[in-house]
């Protein structure tokens, strides 16, 4: 996020990636931060992202805007009861300040399905602390929205002066009577409605270690993690259940998540929880009865990760985009419910299935006796073709290629979400297609990356990469394409994770043989 970006639209922040969690749940997001980011907008498949509709005017009535009074949804009295203040003119209010076009609102929990509100830090707070802010947030979202869980995290400015959100999450924890110091700058009436100025609560909360500094994915992930280690607890193994990891509603279409639960449950597995799509916090507690968790994004992998060190929960992990993945998907599923009938699956003693990192872990003759997709691919080429596993179990020192791979030759570049590129490379190689690399400007995990894949770290590194001579054809977001100095064929990719598209593309369902009609369509 600190650079500065000629062509490409800047993405989503990790802290857009923490609202994306948080409003599908029933717990409360605090930002500590002066700014009122635009709540992301659900599109007609489901997935997020701000609105960007154009500005409306004070007057305007439209169904777009900038005011949580468009179209009638609130009066500007009512906002003024529930902020504190009324709108004014030429004053930072629920508009924003990162320059959003539309959306309707901010942080705050004023609009339906927002669920994370801002501490609206002022200059003082920079020298007397953001504390007395983030508990008067904190005041206000349990009085709007009857949290089961708080999660707050830090913006940059707040990361920048050192603000302890770790003992705000000590004080709601534990229900202290928490002293407003500042309340000296609220207005009378509002202490006067409120009674006082403490809180009993004894909510569950946590804090995120984001700054807005990263990407949407990277928030997703630290934002599910924090909230496994909040709210999780040992409990009893539910055979034949799952858990569904990094399903969020940016990346995945709504149509896509229907089509993977109906497959899951066709293969007679009971779904406890949904981490990332809308979820209870009882479905989430019970996360730890699961007897496999199944990651399809990357931003899943954290979460994945602690609760195999915690709970010994086995996972999977990949996009089932594509026929021949979902028949991968299948056969891994019908082999864990095997192992584990005939009682040759203890809980974190899983073999075909477990993760690359789990597999470093095991001692050399259990390394070999993994077939990952490296084996296959030394093994037999065939092979390699049809038998992608859906969980790539990388090399030991699996992650970004040696070197430049542009000497290698690389005649196809996917950039986009880690696991849906793996999923479109797995399925172009069984078309016969090869020298393909998956490229990313948001996180990827080096353990489900092959060599030559790589974290792009700005615009130049993607044009070197793209004005290859050998590249032909890439697929990614059309924003990238004056990147491009050459003729190559382009194969449009949705662009969700992308705050301000020049053309936009929201998620769409690649789940099963959607995927294959797409790439049919293509001409591919």
């Amino acid at each position: 996020m600190k650079r500065l970006w000629k062509v490409l639209p800047p993405c989503l922040s990790d802290l857009m990636g923490f609202e994306t969690v948080v409003n599908e749940t029933e717990g409360l997001g605090l930002i500590d931060d002066s700014s009122t980011y635009k709540p992301l907008m659900f599109g007609r498949d489901g997935n997020g992202r701000p609105d960007r509709g154009r500005r409306p005017s004070m007057n305007d009535n439209s169904d777009v805007g900038g005011r949580p009074w468009a179209a009638g949804k609130l009066d500007r009295d009512k906002y003024a009861e529930m902020t504190g203040r009324p709108d004014q003119e030429g004053r930072p209010g629920i508009e924003g300040r990162h320059g959003h076009r539309g959306g309707r609102g901010g942080f705050g929990g004023l609009i339906p399905g927002v669920r994370v509100l801002n501490s609206d830090i002022r200059n003082e707070d920079i020298i007397t602390g953001t504390e007395n802010k983030v508990m008067l947030a904190f005041e206000k979202g349990v009085k709007q929205l009857s949290p089961n869980f708080v999660l707050l995290a830090y913006g940059p400015s707040a990361s920048m002066i050192g603000s302890d959100l770790e003992y705000a999450a000590e004080k709601i924890t534990e229900g202290s009577s928490f002293t407003q110091r500042a309340f000296i700058d609220e207005p009378t009436s509002r202490r006067a409605r409120r009674g006082d100025a403490s809180t009993q609560s004894g909510l569950p909360a946590a804090s995120v270690k984001i700054d807005g500094e990263k990407d949407y994915l990277y928030g997703i992930g630290c934002t599910l993690e924090a909230m496994g280690r909040l709210l999780l607890a040992p409990c009893e193994t539910i055979p034949g259940s799952l858990n569904i990891l990094g399903a969020n509603t940016i990346d995945w279409a709504k149509e896509a998540f229907r089509d993977l639960e109906t497959l899951l449950k066709q293969e007679g597995f009971q779904i406890l929880s949904r981490w990332g799509w809308k979820e209870t916090t009882e479905n989430l507690k019970m996360a730890p009865a699961a007897a496999l968790n199944l990651v399809v994004s990357e931003s899943g992998l954290r979460l994945a990760r602690y609760m195999e060190s915690e709970y010994g929960i086995p996972y999977l992990a990949g996009a089932p985009f594509g026929a021949a993945s979902v028949e991968i998907l299948k056969n891994r599923l019908k082999e864990f419910g095997s192992m584990a009938a005939a009682g040759n699956l203890a809980k974190g003693q899983s073999m075909e299935i477990r993760s690359a990192e789990t597999a470093r872990r095991a001692n050399e003759e259990q390394i070999k006796g993994i077939r990952s997709v490296e084996t296959a691919e030394r093994a037999d080429e065939d092979l390699r073709k049809e038998a992608r596993s859906v969980e790539t179990v990388g090399k030991p020192n699996a992650g970004q290629g040696k070197g430049n791979d542009m000497e290698t030759g690389a005649e196809i570049l996917i950039v986009g979400e880690q696991f849906m590129a793996n999923a479109i490379r797995r399925e172009l190689l069984r078309r016969g297609e090869k020298k393909i690399r998956v490229l990313s400007f948001y996180e990827m995990d080096r353990a489900y990356m092959e060599n030559g894949d790589q974290k792009l770290t700005g615009e130049d590194d993607f044009a070197r990469w793209a004005n290859a001579p050998s590249v032909r054809m890439i697929f990614a977001d059309s924003d990238l394409q004056p990147l491009v100095e050459k003729e190559v064929r382009w194969v449009r990719l949705p662009n969700p994770g992308s705050m301000f598209p020049v053309e936009s593309m929201d998620a769409f369902n690649m789940m099963g043989g959607a995927m294959d009609a797409w790439l049919n369509q293509e001409g591919l």
